[in-house]
Formats: C-alpha cells, sequence, structure tokens
C-alpha cells in the first residue's frame, strides 16, 4: 500500500516552521493557501525538503484546500493518505508507524483514522464521499458529541469545515472511526483559524473561567467608587 504524507498550510509560519522541525516524516504534498506569506511559507517548506509544494493561486480557505487537494493525491498511485496540518507540534513520531499500521492493515469497517489532529484515509473512502450538504439525519447526533452541531454550522457557513462533511459520510456509511488514545500530538494553533481548537475540553474550561472573570470584573469597571481591587475581590478571583 502507497501512503502519502500530505501538509496544508497557510501564513502561520511561526507553527509551521515547529510543526516541520518536529517531524522524522517526509512531506509528499503541500498544498499552500494563498496568502500575503506564501512565498515565505514556500521558502520555509524547500528548507526541510517537502517534495512536492503546490501553492494556490487564489485563497481558498481550509476545507476547499483540503478537499481538492485530497482529491488531487488521490488522483496519483496513492492508496491511502496521511494528514499533518501546519499547527500540530509531533511529541512522538511512533503515532505515524501506528497509523499505517492501521491503514496497511486496512479494515474495512474504519472510515478513518486519527491520533490526536493527526487524520488518515483511504482512496475509496475519501472519492466516495459526496461533499454537498443535505438536510441531516437526527440520529447523527449520536455519532460523536457535537457532530450534528458541527455539521449544521458548517451547512450555514459558520465554520469552514471539510471534517463535518466526511463525518456524515462515514455515519452513513457505518464506517468507525480508529481513534489512537496515546498523547503523540499537541494541537500549538491555539489563535489562528482552526476550528478543532473549539473541540478541546480543557480550552473550553478555560475560556468558561475567563469569561466568568469577566461577568464579574465587568460590573467593577462601570463602578467608578471603585478604584483598585481589595483583597475580597482578590480572593472571589481566585475562588472561580
Amino acid at each position: 500500500m502507497k501512503i502519502a504524507y500530505v501538509m496544508f498550510a497557510f501564513n502561520r509560519t511561526k507553527y509551521l516552521k515547529k510543526c516541520l522541525a518536529s517531524l522524522k516524516v517526509e512531506i509528499d504534498y503541500c498544498f499552500v493557501d494563498y496568502s500575503d506569506k506564501q512565498d515565505e511559507v514556500i521558502e520555509m517548506l524547500k528548507k526541510f525538503g517537502v517534495k512536492n509544494i503546490i501553492p494556490r493561486a487564489f485563497h481558498h480557505g481550509l476545507a476547499n484546500n483540503v478537499i481538492t487537494g485530497l482529491t488531487y493525491v488521490f488522483h496519483s498511485d496513492y492508496d491511502a493518505v496521511i494528514i499533518i496540518e501546519e499547527d500540530l507540534l509531533i511529541l512522538n513520531n511512533y503515532c505515524f508507524t501506528h497509523i499505517e499500521n492501521v491503514l496497511r492493515h486496512n479494515p474495512k469497517h474504519v472510515g478513518s483514522v486519527i491520533c490526536q489532529f493527526v487524520w488518515a484515509t483511504w482512496k475509496d473512502r475519501w472519492q466516495s464521499c459526496v461533499w454537498t450538504y443535505e438536510d441531516p439525519d437526527e440520529n447523527f447526533s449520536g455519532f460523536q458529541d457535537g457532530c450534528l452541531k458541527m455539521y449544521r454550522r458548517a451547512m450555514t457557513g459558520k465554520i469552514d469545515s471539510w471534517g463535518a462533511r466526511f463525518l456524515y459520510h462515514q455515519w452513513k456509511s457505518n464506517w468507525i472511526e480508529y481513534n489512537i488514545k496515546e498523547v503523540m500530538v499537541k494541537h500549538i494553533g491555539t489563535f489562528g483559524t482552526n476550528v478543532k481548537f473549539y473541540s478541546n475540553f480543557s480550552v473550553r474550561k478555560a475560556f468558561r473561567k475567563i469569561k466568568k472573570l469577566w461577568q464579574y470584573f465587568s460590573k467593577r469597571i462601570y463602578d467608578t467608587s471603585v478604584q483598585h481591587y481589595d483583597r475580597e475581590t482578590i480572593r472571589k478571583w481566585n475562588e472561580l
């Protein structure tokens, strides 16, 4: 089985450099979406020995960049792909060995393989996906937490997601997602254009705490009689 390592990049050279430096595998293709930093991104990819660099002539957006990019790769002689996005730090490159083992075994009841944010699938699964939206089945909500909501947000243009459509296709095809639980990948692109950022429980928890802090202190901002935070305020802050 021939497996391609594919990367998708935009304009975040800070994260891209760290990602590339953490890799011990060769990237076969990188699709670089158009931005004012495209030339800088391309030069960085060349320095790290990426085999095929494909710059976009205009801005595609995340979903279109991935869909057209993987479709292009599968028109060649590759049987499966492993996707690495620019904002991932690979803590243990064994994750690729594990993913490759599953891909080569090719269990027919599995639609995709995921190790944290590194994602993989096979040619036949990808090519069978219909990328147009449809009214989702309500039972889709039981496939994964938040998947139905994510699909609807993507369908209405609130998020730019290819994953929501493939996940729905996977559910309709009665395939499962093979999930590698070991922590071998870290998502470092917290502030940017990512959807997956919001799927991280610890991040959601942090945002809830920030929201509580803002709600508490915003009341005091408009109280002109308060010139400084007293000890009671600090105590309440620490207790949130």
